[in-house]
């Protein structure tokens, strides 16, 4: 309970020192760094003790291989929790992940993707639907009068087979779909279970001081003593301590800035190397003094020459010496439904005439003191500035991803040259000499040629228009999954940034809101960014031209040019930025500074900076994996290799940053447990998005037809969002 007076005490301290000597103090270990010269076993301390390490074994570093998630939990909960929740997806992936290969196999068989056209893996989605006879749709091609353009007419006997096909691969898929969703689901509610146990136990004898205080709002601005308060509260149990909290507006927040500031200018005159009477010319010195007078103006306007009783009371902090009395205070001052109090004893009010609004109290180590006083008026619109900033900035990654996808040169696929109606066992030269013969005809020919075919220089020559439409093709739609992974990566520092301009009242808000805003920015950039540019708003039926890049439904071609995009982005993400960014820049530029780069530095404080690696940022590496996690498991149902690509991700991102907070980053802060608990919370709304699409998937008439207009195997039967979910498939199991 000391440390809350403590608190307190400080902050009353910081905002009615008027002594010019308690203004000047500075950070001495560290303007002693900056007069020293650089001493290797010195960094090489000064890391160590910086860095997580095993304090039973006299500061030696964890075994990377060995260490539990358990052994980090000594530094905070939240960490040995993130290890811990990694740990287990990779094991509940792992199953999944297993019967996944499942509808890989059964998807693989079909007929649609063609082996050489299965580079996105396209060929194990259902893109490769069993509804797609190859041999039966070129006999009625050649040999039907009837079959034009996006026309074969079949017999009711080929209909049926085609159907009965259907049905079969429809029911395997959704069998397997629906034991991966359940063992899914199944999966969460053990790892809530497991970890809410864990929460618990690390909890457990650890009394906070926040467990005994209340926060009370509602008291009048001035006249009233500490006393008075206590004695009113005392009707619940005995007051241990009772605070008065003082409106200082800013002044918290603009002491703490010209604190630092002070601190940059003494070590910049350090750092230099030279007296104040010299420093003017420095460009960095003179910002730092412009925005210390800054600062000075804004402390002098808010009137700091009132003493620390002449300020106006805003709120006051009670601790009682028992739990239960603070869980009687509580509840007594409980609010209804309304937000008006459910019991309206007079006495309740202070003095029989303030009525009081009483909440939990924040534990004082995780108050951000200087945001406490932040207005409503101010608070809203720096979250309305951070919002339109935001929208701002994915409305330029939406253009951007729709600019190159209209750049985008088609692939001439399967069921595009189906349409073509070309009879691919023409020679070259009739090719040529064919004047019928439309450039997609040309391209479609040349698509089916073998490896063989395409070494004679006549063939190469007359396909070489379609080599270069393929390759092109494919450079661009790896850009598009390039950009958007960038533009996420670029997402997450600018919400860090923006969460820092908010000013939340407490660190773990601050953590929680950031998680949440970088993860929901980036699954939209992720998830709906492809999907958007795709949509074919013109709201007609099913493409069939070469040429379409659009879609109205989740047809066997939306899974060939929108599909592969999470299939490849996803792949990128196995290895970025964990991998490439973290370790193979990161952790390489810190290895070489602490073996050969230390030689340039001159002074202890850059060589101990040089030797301190970054703070590891638990809501944003959270963000991420959360963001794999919805991106694959949702589009599962129709690309289960979505679901291998979540595990091999799991598995990277777990042993890097295992690796790297072992031996690379800096000793975090203490995460509690507030960043899993939203985790937790946001896993269910994966596996519902999933059944969602899933039911909608597989309801398309492109991909599992229940029958076909006049027979016209290109014009499937269309269902309404109804009849997708009540589907006659499967009514046999």
């Amino acid at each position: 309970m000391g440390s809350q007076q403590s608190a307190f005490a400080v902050i009353a301290n910081l905002v009615l020192g008027t002594n010019e000597n308690e203004n000047k103090e500075i950070d001495i270990k560290r303007l002693k760094e900056l007069k020293y010269p650089a001493n290797l076993e010195e960094a090489k301390r000064f890391r160590l003790n910086n860095s997580i390490v095993d304090k039973e074994t006299d500061k030696k570093l964890y075994s990377v291989w060995s260490t539990s998630p358990e052994s980090l939990g000594k530094y905070g909960v939240g960490l040995e929790l993130y290890f811990l929740f990694l740990k287990q997806m990779i094991i509940l992936f792992c199953i999944v992940a297993g019967l996944s290969i499942i509808p890989m196999v059964i998807n693989s068989t079909g007929e649609f993707i063609r082996e050489d056209e299965s580079q996105n893996g396209s060929r194990y989605s259902l893109a490769n639907s069993w509804s797609y006879d190859q041999d039966l749709l070129d006999l009625y091609i050649k040999n039907d009068t009837k079959s034009k353009n996006h026309s074969v007419i079949m017999n009711e006997k080929d209909i049926n087979h085609i159907l009965e096909r259907t049905e079969e691969q429809y029911k395997w898929v959704w069998i397997a779909d629906a034991v991966i969703t359940s063992i899914f689901l199944l999966g969460l509610i053990v790892i809530l279970i497991v970890n809410k146990i864990k929460i618990h136990d690390s909890e457990l004898g650890n009394d906070r001081v926040s467990e005994y205080a209340i926060e009370v709002e509602g008291l009048p601005k001035e006249n009233i003593t500490e006393e008075e308060v206590k004695k009113h509260f005392e009707r619940f149990g005995k007051v241990y301590e009772t605070y008065l909290g003082r409106s200082y507006g800013d002044l918290l927040y603009l002491f703490k800035e010209k604190a630092e500031v002070k601190k940059e200018i003494r070590a910049q005159k350090i750092f230099l190397g030279i007296s104040s009477s010299f420093c003017t010319d420095d460009r960095k010195m003179e910002k730092l003094r412009q925005k210390k007078t800054k600062l000075n103006e804004r402390i002098s306007i808010l009137n700091l020459k009132k003493k620390h009783n002449e300020f106006d009371i805003y709120k006051a902090y009670i601790i009682f010496k028992t739990k239960e009395a603070r869980k009687k205070a509580l509840w007594e001052y409980r609010k209804g439904i309304f937000s008006s109090l459910s019991n309206k004893d007079p006495q309740l009010k202070f003095k029989n005439e303030f009525q009081l609004s009483v909440r939990s109290c924040t534990e004082p180590s995780d108050i951000m003191w200087e945001n406490l006083e932040i207005n409503r008026i101010e608070k809203k619109s720096r979250k309305c500035f951070s919002i339109t900033i935001t929208l701002i900035f994915m409305a330029l990654s939406v253009g951007l991803i729709f600019l190159m996808r209209r750049k985008k040169l088609i692939d001439y696929d399967s069921y595009g040259c189906i349409h073509m109606n070309v009879d691919y066992d023409r020679k070259i030269w009739e090719i040529k000499q064919d004047k019928n013969m439309t450039a997609e005809m040309v391209l479609c020919w040349c698509r089916e040629r073998s490896t063989d075919d395409w070494f004679n220089p006549a063939i190469f020559n007359e396909c070489k228009k379609y080599a270069l439409k393929r390759l092109s093709a494919g450079v661009v739609n790896f850009f598009i999954c390039a950009g958007i992974v960038i533009v996420n990566y670029s997402l997450r520092l600018l919400l860090t940034t923006l969460s820092e301009f908010e000013r939340h009242k407490s660190f773990n808000i601050k953590q929680t809101h950031t998680l949440l805003k970088i993860f929901f920015a980036m699954l939209f950039n992720t998830v709906l960014v492809p999907i958007l540019t795709h949509i074919d708003w013109s709201g007609q039926s099913i493409g069939t031209e070469v040429t379409d890049q659009q879609f109205g439904d989740f047809e066997k071609l939306w899974y060939v040019k929108v599909g592969s995009i999470f299939s490849i982005m996803m792949c990128i993400n196995v290895v970025s930025p964990h991998l490439i960014f973290n370790f193979l820049v990161l952790y390489m530029k810190g290895l070489y500074y602490r073996t050969k780069g230390y030689l340039k530095f001159k002074t202890q404080y850059e060589i101990n900076n040089a030797f301190l690696g970054p703070v590891f940022v638990l809501s944003t590496r959270t963000s991420m994996i959360l963001t794999v996690l919805f991106t694959c498991f949702i589009f599962s149902g129709g690309i289960p290799l979505l679901n291998i690509i979540a595990l091999s991700a799991l598995f990277t991102i777990y042993w890097t940053d295992k690796f790297l907070i072992l031996r690379h980053y800096r000793k975090p802060p203490q995460y509690s447990h507030h960043i899993y608990s939203w985790t937790i919370k946001l896993m269910p709304l994966c596996a519902l998005i999933h059944c969602c699409i899933s039911l909608y998937a597989y309801g398309c008439p492109d991909v599992f037809p229940t029958g076909f207009v006049n027979n016209n195997y290109f014009d499937p039967l269309e269902m309404s969002i109804e009849d997708r979910i009540k589907m006659d498939h499967g009514k046999n199991f």
